[in-house]
């Protein structure tokens, strides 16, 4: 799925009055983000920026200024919040580590300690003590960490991180977990029978991967540079929550082949830690399944 051209990209971002989200909208869904240009398409996709830029830099402005007073060192949940994101920055470092041994070549996202680890603590406290509501779950970690690797700016990752949380806390309130997980299980039965009942005869947990996958859409499970593709495609349709459903399908669907020579306790390992995929390809195949199911009227939908 190749990207436009980064000339391309950059005259619909640099249009002086008006920038057309829903040309990059449909150049997002299609052909994938250049990674120069990915945290500005991902701000206007995600309504942080807007597309009348006759404000923009007061706009932009009172952002700064809006992040600047919120406290970001004294949440409640601080010293959860650092030891989480240590343990989940030192797990992408062996990630790393264990890919350029196993000959898999250098991979273009990387976050460190030292650079990364600040934004991402104080992004989450800042979150934290702006939605006192909301109880810490050591998931916003990996959940923030794409934002942080593509966005230049602070400020900018915690109002993508309050859109984005937005968004599944309204889809949860609309689709109860419990229903959900549900749902992805009767199609993943009419999808993939066989590899499901493999899985029954294995006697794997369905609802402990399923939950993760759902609530998290796949950041703890996935590699992040495969997350920030992924993102790109979701961050292009409105219904992306919905749609991330069938996007785990689709990952079963390439991974049965591993899956099948697996027992129940490897099973249970390798859907928590999943390999590299070819997203472009998985996306190809959920937009499948989702037009077979459609299709087939088998669930209301």
């Amino acid at each position: 799925m190749p990207n436009g051209t980064l000339f391309e990209w950059l005259e619909i971002l640099n249009a002086e009055v008006y920038v057309d989200v829903d040309k990059i909208r449909r150049l997002a869904q299609y052909r994938g983000i250049p990674r120069e240009v990915r945290g500005e398409v991902w701000k206007y996709l995600l309504g942080v920026e807007l597309a009348d830029r006759s404000h923009e830099v007061a706009v932009d402005q009172a952002h700064q200024e809006e992040y600047a007073h919120i406290d970001k060192h004294h949440s409640e949940y601080a010293r959860r919040v650092h030891r989480d994101t240590d343990r989940y920055l030192a797990r992408q470092s062996a990630t790393l580590q264990a890919a350029g041994s196993g000959g898999g070549g250098g991979l273009s996202v990387r976050l460190t300690r030292d650079d990364d680890a600040p934004v991402l603590e104080n992004v989450l406290n800042a979150y934290l003590n702006r939605h006192t509501a909301v109880e810490y779950h050591a998931a916003l970690v990996p959940l923030c960490a794409p934002l942080v690797a593509t966005l230049d700016r602070e400020s900018d990752v915690f109002f993508c991180f309050e859109r984005i949380t937005a968004a599944l806390d309204e889809y949860t309130l609309e689709h109860p977990v419990n229903t959900r997980v549900a749902r992805f299980i009767t199609l993943f039965r009419l999808t993939l029978p066989e590899l499901f009942n493999y899985f029954q005869e294995e006697e794997v947990d369905m609802n402990e991967w399923i939950s993760s996958w759902l609530l998290g859409l796949l950041t703890r499970e996935l590699p992040l540079d495969n997350i920030i593709s992924l993102w790109d495609h979701y961050f292009s349709h409105d219904t992306f929550i919905h749609f991330h459903t069938y996007v785990g399908l689709a990952i079963l669907k390439f991974c049965r082949p591993s899956l099948e020579e697996l027992e129940q306790s490897e099973i249970r390992t390798f859907l928590l830690h999943l390999p590299r995929l070819d997203i472009a390809q998985v996306i190809v195949v959920a937009n499948n399944i989702q037009t077979e199911i459609q299709k087939q009227d088998r669930l209301d939908i």
